[in-house]
């Protein structure tokens, strides 16, 4: 038939998917963070879970009610001047 199989994924594999470390991930999902079960005393996390997670993470971090002219100009900028050697 057509079911689709879902994809699981170790902790390891999981921290690789979201480019962060093994430790983090693990922090956050025991605070019910990122969604993930222990199964035998191991994480296992659904691919398609922690996508849906991140699309929706990007969405509700995503400000669209800035106007573009309000960004800082070049010049009002903090910058770090660094070290002159010409001193």
């Amino acid at each position: 038939m057509g079911s689709k199989r879902m994809s699981i994924l170790n902790i390891e594999e999981a921290a690789d998917l979201l480019k962060m470390c093994r430790r983090s991930l693990e922090t956050l999902v025991r605070e019910g963070n990122i969604p993930g079960t222990q199964l035998v005393g191991k994480w296992i996390f659904s691919e398609e879970q922690l996508i849906k997670y991140v699309e929706e993470l990007a969405v509700k971090n995503t400000k669209l009610d800035i106007p573009y002219e309000n960004k800082p100009s070049l010049n009002t900028r903090r910058r770090n001047k660094g070290y002159n050697f010409h001193d």
